[in-house]
């Protein structure tokens, strides 16, 4: 089979392929692509020629084969569905870290503005810790309608 047309075109996401055309058909096409990850993709020229069980029909497209690349599984679907699950418990850690992270210094934030005694700290940063901690999904607007102490004791500080 020799090839006697090339056009190079790109895929969506911009990558150079060629469009070779054959002088005869090949498991029952005259056309092929090869991508610029192929190992024979700087061979494939005008004029080149390679014999018929050079190629491999994928679905609806005729392929070149390659002997470098590594070879397709079936379980790409599964491999998907494990990569999302994944992706999943790393977002869901990560909003928990931020959560423990954020609770406790705010937690910190309050017991040093206040400036309890040292008994009294541990025991007030637990109780705003526990408090930042059940309420994380309330607003602001929420907090003003029930605020966690009493505002008058936070003024009369001042």
């Amino acid at each position: 089979m020799k090839v006697i047309n090339i056009t190079i075109k790109q895929t969506a996401n911009g990558a150079d392929y060629k469009a070779c055309e054959l002088d005869q058909e090949v498991l029952g096409s005259k056309y092929f692509n090869v991508f610029q990850f192929h190992s024979l993709y700087p061979e494939v020229e005008k004029g080149a020629e390679f014999p018929d069980v050079a190629f491999e029909k994928d679905g609806k497209f005729i392929n070149l084969k390659d002997g470098n690349a590594p070879k397709k599984s079936g379980n790409k679907g599964f491999a998907q569905k494990i990569v999302s699950e994944n992706v999943k418990v790393a977002q869901d850690n990560k909003a928990e870290a931020i959560k423990i992270a954020s609770t406790a210094r705010m937690a910190t934030d309050i017991v040093v503005a206040h400036g309890y005694n040292l008994d009294e700290t541990k025991t007030k940063w637990k109780e705003w810790r526990s408090w930042f901690w059940n309420n994380w999904e309330m607003t602001q607007d929420d907090i003003m309608k029930s605020p966690p102490f009493d505002p008058n004791e936070a003024f009369n500080k001042l």
